[in-house]
């Protein structure tokens, strides 16, 4: 997976600048003491005058100063899964070699339907140093979306004036399909669970046979009983264990979903699904995917993530066809499992050796 690059800002990056309520409030009272100078022509109150100006000017710079030479790194987690707190590790790094920057405030900016957690604030990042924070972003959908950047901004040191840069990831991620753990009580991907029998000699614990001893062979699977019968040495052997191929089909309608209640069914189906296809990868099993039938040809050692960006975006990127018969597979140990968005009469549940609904229910 391809991280977003490091961004680096200065103080030519600022795009915009904010004069607090404090700061309205000063510069007021300070208008206010300079008009009161002229009037009275007391160097006193010129001299604070005059003090009140330079912290202004104070304020301006050093804030400045704050935000020039920093460096932010960021780091994705390997999947997002919407509705799911998707947490990023952000460092922030001071490339100036004897300036400290204080009092930063990164604000999540607002980008599609993903919501963040509110600001953070780094008190003090020393010249070469790094502070770091992680920052938990919620995506409401699943499909392509652009990873949400932030808006820093700078207000040292006496908070009167506040400088913004827009820090932007230009990062466009793949965002799963919820996991939702509870679909695992329904039992589709359960009931297949440990091993069967192939049928060919192998490794295994189930006896499969009693031959006669060849050099190399293992001593300790000897058979002494056949040896006392035989006069000869017999060597045990085993019936090989096979993990079974679980073959799962999203039925759902061709078109888009007409309102709510459809979206919702879609989503949930779409959840289910890839729910247990993650837990039977987990357990090593052996997985494939259809859409309505149609199969989703995949291989490599990354074909989850291939399987999980089809499931992202197949009614998003592309049409798919209505759905149609998956057939039944030739071999006994495979299972056919659907799940389906479609009513039950929509549905010929003799193709499958599991069927289910959006609502849950298995047929």
């Amino acid at each position: 997976m391809r991280q977003p690059r490091a961004i680096e800002v200065s103080g030519r990056n600022i795009r915009s600048i904010r004069i607090s309520r404090a700061g309205w409030v000063f510069i007021l009272l300070t208008l206010g003491l300079g008009i009161g100078g002229l009037n009275s022509g007391n160097n006193l109150i010129y001299l604070l005058f005059g003090m009140l100006l330079s912290m202004l000017v104070i304020n301006a710079i050093l804030s400045r100063s704050s935000l020039a030479g920093l460096e932010f790194s960021f780091r994705l987690p390997q999947r997002l899964y919407a509705q799911t707190e998707n947490r990023i590790h952000v460092e922030v790094h001071n490339r100036k070699k004897r300036l400290p920057s204080y009092a930063l405030t990164l604000i999540p900016q607002k980008v599609g339907h993903a919501s963040s957690s509110e600001g953070y604030f780094v008190v003090k990042v020393p010249p070469g140093g790094t502070a770091g924070f992680v920052h938990s972003v919620r995506f409401e959908h699943r499909g392509r979306v652009a990873v949400p950047g932030f808006m820093l901004s700078a207000s040292y040191p006496f908070g009167l004036i506040e400088k913004f840069i827009p820090i932007h990831l230009d990062c466009e991620r793949i965002v799963y399909p919820q996991l939702d753990e509870s679909a695992l009580e329904i039992g589709a991907a359960a009931s297949r669970d440990g091993d069967f029998l192939s049928g060919h000699r192998g490794h295994g614990v189930n006896p499969y046979g009693v031959r006669e001893y060849v050099y190399g062979d293992d001593m300790r699977r000897i058979h002494w009983p056949s040896v006392a019968k035989v006069g000869a040495w017999m060597i045990r052997e085993f019936e090989r264990e096979k993990t079974p191929r679980i073959l799962f089909n999203l039925i759902v309608d061709p078109g888009p979903p007409a309102g709510t209640e459809a979206l919702g069914k879609r989503e949930r189906t779409v959840s289910a699904l890839a729910t247990m296809l993650v837990h039977s990868i987990r357990k090593n099993r052996e997985v494939g995917l259809m859409i309505n039938g149609s199969p989703v040809e995949s291989s490599g050692s990354g074909y989850l993530d291939f399987y999980l960006t089809v499931l992202a975006v197949f009614d998003q990127e592309q049409p798919h066809a209505a759905p149609r018969s998956a057939g039944r597979l030739s071999r006994v140990e495979d299972a056919v499992i659907g799940l389906s968005e479609l009513p039950r009469e929509r549905v010929d549940a003799s193709m499958y050796d599991r069927l289910v609904f959006a609502d849950g229910a298995p047929a």
